[in-house]
């Protein structure tokens, strides 16, 4: 066999060595996760400092209240607070988050008004068997605000931080919407609004999360040198290249 015939099938394993050791590196994918409360998701509940004229308690799943007011019956100075949990597993184990928004739809004003309504970190587990003297621990350290104004529709939060650092280890007992800058400042004294809870008629305006991310991902790029080691399919072309070669050999050797 000449020298000519045998260096063709050398010349087509070594395009198959070349291709086999072509080594992956990570590159970056992003996704986005609505997590929306519902009947069987999550936790919401709405507590008021006194029961409102018209409710049996002073405790609800279904309307969340938000502001602060003079009790229309007592005279009384009445607060509110809304506490929300959600499940954090449908967003992938390795992903990084880059923003995080809290949602709640409001759609009643029984008075007229605005203020800033706050978001804290609640720091015990909880129950929505809850009644306003029972009501969980919360950190009073604002972690973000927004203005509820008198518009109907959505209004949201930035709460990145906050689900950062449950992503980092701190125990996710959820979170507590409350008056701003303090969760007691009666600024705004006067006004109410409510909010759609979990167990309402009209779940798609559930309280929800919407949290943004980015994946590692493996992306093909060009060999770089005798220290990349092939992925074990990889190995396998090689080895099929390298038998091919050899039967082509001995064929031409009869």
């Amino acid at each position: 066999m000449s020298r000519n015939k045998i260096l063709h099938p050398v010349i087509i394993v070594a395009i198959l060595m070349l291709l086999a050791i072509t080594p992956t590196v990570h590159g970056q994918s992003s996704g986005t996760v609505t997590i929306q409360l519902g009947s069987d998701t999550g936790r919401s509940i709405g507590l008021l400092s006194e029961i409102p004229q018209g409710w049996s308690g002073d405790a609800s799943t279904e309307v969340l209240p938000f502001g602060n007011y003079i009790g229309p019956i007592s005279g009384n100075n009445i607060q509110t607070r809304t506490y929300l949990w959600f499940p954090l597993s449908s967003i992938p184990s390795n992903a990084t988050l880059t923003s995080a928004s809290l949602e709640v739809y409001v759609n009643e004003w029984p008075f007229a008004g605005s203020a800033d309504l706050g978001v804290y970190r609640v720091v015990e587990s909880w129950n929505e068997s809850l009644s306003w003297a029972s009501r969980p621990t919360a950190d009073n350290s604002l972690l973000a605000s927004t203005i509820i104004s008198s518009a109907e529709g959505w209004v949201s939060w930035n709460v990145t931080s906050l689900l950062q650092s449950w992503r980092g280890g701190t125990d996710n007992f959820g979170l507590m919407l409350g008056s701003a800058p303090a969760p007691d400042n009666m600024a705004g004294n006067g006004w109410a609004a409510a909010a759609v809870g979990r167990t309402a008629s009209d779940t798609s305006h559930a309280p929800r999360l919407v949290v943004s991310y980015s994946l590692s991902s493996p992306t093909p790029v060009p060999w770089a040198g005798p220290a990349d080691i092939p992925e074990p399919g990889s190995v396998l072309l090689l080895a099929g290249g390298l038998a091919a070669m050899a039967g082509y050999i001995r064929l031409k050797r009869r």
